[in-house]
């Protein structure tokens, strides 16, 4: 007798935005930028793609996103001056237009951690590895 095919596993997307880190880059100073890094600090610029994979249009927002390091000190946003800044706005449901831009931290230099990502209730939905 021929054995029974296994079913395959389909991995279903989660209902909400995914976000993959596209780069991080670590500056001492923005463009535009008036003040620089604090002496001790730089500019993490981490920028980041985002797709929906809910049926219905999701809202995203640069606050949406918190950098802890790896002491647990945790760091909001700061003022992004670069031209892919992450902003805030709606995305469809269509995986093929994804959102890309950019969220600033200032941070001690060299500093490692985690990007922390939320939804629009504050609920967290992603953690990313940052070296």
């Amino acid at each position: 007798f021929p054995k029974e095919e296994e079913e395959a596993v389909v991995e279903t997307p989660p209902a909400e935005i995914v976000y993959k880190l596209v780069s991080v880059e670590r500056v001492s100073e923005l463009p535009g930028e008036l003040f620089p890094a604090q002496a001790a600090n730089e500019f993490l610029v981490i920028t980041v793609k985002g797709t929906n994979y809910d049926v219905k249009t999701r809202l995203f927002n640069v606050f949406y996103f918190s950098f802890e390091d790896s002491e647990g000190k945790v760091y909001q946003n700061a003022i992004n001056t670069k031209p892919d800044s992450l902003r805030y706005g709606t995305l469809d449901p269509d995986q093929n237009n994804p959102i890309v831009g950019s969220i600033v931290f200032e941070v001690p230099k060299d500093s490692t951690g985690k990007l922390h990502v939320t939804d629009e209730k504050n609920n967290p939905i992603q953690t990313l590895k940052i070296k």
